[in-house]
């Protein structure tokens, strides 16, 4: 995908909690119908810039003949906090939407699933597949996108024999009550880029019954094959994806 070069219906919903926002315009800004919005250093809006926060979908267009000659002369009419909106992904399937993949932005009118393109901008959240092509988007603005990444709670996992994680298992705790050493399989990477889950030993048996960590085919964490040192009761790393390997984001390992 390109840059918008036309107005596109979004198919945008506030229903789940969005409204319409008017977002000061950073100086000639002119975004079409349908053009996704970022937040530059100074606060104002515009077309989006990939790693500047999204801060809404503009719902009217902003004409160039309209377009402010400093910042703040114009506002953008634009969807903000939570909605649902239809965006075009390329190569988006029906099992994007049970991994609950996040989607990013590296423009105003192109979207994906990978969080390190031009260090993307997050935009949502899929959760349907309406058709080739496209994917329905729980979007969520600066300030919003908390909820998408939130904790899902607790999920303890059997305390022997080797196990395999999915992505129902990603933005939860797992307990691992193992009186036996090992091995927990992570999911694919691409299938949880930008979440993270954490892994936590709750058994306090001693010398061989360490959790080992085991990254999906041979992707790595941190750029090992494995990782066995979670070992002793309370044991925890917490571990994000960046859709190629896993990454230890905190470490309280005794």
């Amino acid at each position: 995908m390109t840059a918008a070069a036309a107005n596109y219906d979004r198919g945008i919903d506030l229903s789940i909690g969005g409204l319409i926002g008017h977002l000061k315009a950073e100086a000639a800004a002119n975004p079409f119908q349908g053009s996704a919005l970022s937040f530059a250093a100074d606060g104002q809006a515009h077309e989006l810039v990939a790693g500047e926060p999204f801060a809404g979908i503009c719902i009217s267009r902003i004409k160039t003949a309209d377009a402010g000659a400093a910042d703040g002369d114009v506002t953008i009419p634009a969807a903000i906090g939570l909605f649902l909106a239809r965006l075009p992904i390329s190569g988006v399937a029906q099992d994007d939407v049970a991994h609950r993949r996040l989607v990013y932005a590296t423009d105003d009118n192109t979207f994906g699933f990978d969080p390190a393109t031009a260090t993307a901008s997050l935009i949502g959240a899929i959760c349907g597949f309406p058709t080739s092509g496209y994917g329905l988007v729980i979007c969520a603005t600066h300030g919003f996108q908390g909820l998408l990444q939130g904790n899902l709670g607790f999920r303890k996992t059997a305390a022997t024999g080797n196990q395999t994680l999915t992505t129902n298992d990603v933005d939860k705790t797992i307990l691992v009550p193992n009186t036996a050493a090992l091995t927990l399989t992570l999911p694919a990477a691409a299938d949880w880029a930008g979440r993270r889950m954490r892994i936590m030993k709750t058994t306090a048996a001693g010398g061989g019954t360490a959790v080992t960590l085991d990254g999906s085919g041979d992707e790595t964490i941190n750029g090992a094959a494995t990782n066995a040192t979670i070992d002793a009761q309370y044991d925890c790393l917490e571990l994000e994806s960046t859709g190629a390997e896993v990454l230890i984001v905190n470490n309280s390992v005794a």
